[in-house]
């Protein structure tokens, strides 16, 4: 170091020392560029729908069945009925859907809700659930149930069994 000069060796480390500063302030500012602005809770995937009502095993008498359960708020969820999508809404921003369908057909049903896309694909699916449509009367006799429809004209043989009324 000159003692003439003192200004000039501190000056050329202060230029050192700032572009050391600058450089590194250029680094951290384009690696947390780089960061994701996405939260980590935005990240996990949607929650998977779940179909809590009908109960497995639930018989209606009618063909109008309601259909509840919880999702990801905002999903569009398509209700699936025998292997058919056959209706669509969306989740609201409680957790809660419901959907109503009127079953043209009677029997053994089995139904599902799965998560639509936006583009259009099939997502996530629920629990599936069993449920029987019988819409017919039923008729009371001696107190046992029998699910033939009115007017069949069924009685009680001897054996305690239904058989046709061969009167009607």
């Amino acid at each position: 170091m000159n003692p003439s000069r003192p200004l000039q060796s501190s000056r050329g480390l202060y230029d050192g020392l700032k572009f050391a500063m600058l450089a590194a302030m250029f680094l951290a500012g384009a690696y947390l560029y780089s960061l994701p602005t996405e939260s980590p809770k935005s990240k996990r995937p949607p929650a998977e729908p779940l179909l809590t009502s009908p109960p497995d095993g639930a018989k209606f008498n009618t063909p109008l069945v309601p259909f509840t359960g919880t999702g990801e708020p905002g999903a569009l969820l398509q209700l699936v009925i025998d292997g058919y999508g056959v209706q669509s809404d969306t989740v609201g921003e409680d957790g809660q859907w419901f959907m109503q369908y009127e079953l043209y057909t009677e029997g053994e049903k089995v139904a599902y809700v799965r998560t639509l896309q936006s583009d259009g694909a099939f997502g996530a699916e629920s629990n599936r659930v069993k449920f029987r449509v019988d819409t017919r009367d039923e008729v009371r006799l001696n107190g046992t149930e029998d699910l033939t429809p009115k007017g069949e004209g069924r009685v009680r043989d001897e054996a305690g069994t239904m058989a046709p009324n061969a009167g009607n």
